[in-house]
């Protein structure tokens, strides 16, 4: 099996059964027969070795020759932009209904304070009464 890993951060980023060097990279074709060419610019690096865990998934999983197979504490799972449009449309709605039950709230609260107020008032004033 071949990993082959971004070598800035050494994240997997194929795995493959296969290599060979094309004029425009290297040619890998992973095990269910899917092909693609990376680009062989120093940019990748390229390991041979055994047996994958079969856990272990691109992006998910970092490799090097000293430390072996490591999760990637920093991956971020790809979400379609459907799906993230629907989920802030759904966070904006949530915002929008929490923002409405403050204003209710705070209106509520006003309005007791004011008759608080006026109690305050009357009581000072005598409570309206005639001597």
């Amino acid at each position: 099996m071949i990993v082959i890993t971004d070598k800035k951060n050494d994240s997997i980023a194929y795995l493959a059964i296969k290599h060979d060097i094309v004029e425009n990279g290297i040619k890998v074709r992973a095990a269910d027969g899917f092909e693609c060419i990376i680009p062989d610019n120093g940019s990748f690096l390229l390991f041979e070795i055994g047996v994958v865990p079969e856990y272990v998934k691109p992006g998910y999983y970092k490799y090097t020759e000293d430390g072996g197979f490591v999760k990637n504490q920093d991956y971020v799972p790809f979400i379609p932009l459907e799906e993230k449009a629907k989920q802030l449309e759904n966070e904006l709605l949530n915002t929008k209904l929490a923002m409405a039950e403050l204003v209710e709230q705070q209106q509520a609260d006003k309005l007791s304070n004011q008759l608080a107020l006026a109690e305050v008032i009357e009581s000072i004033m005598g409570g309206g009464a005639t001597v």
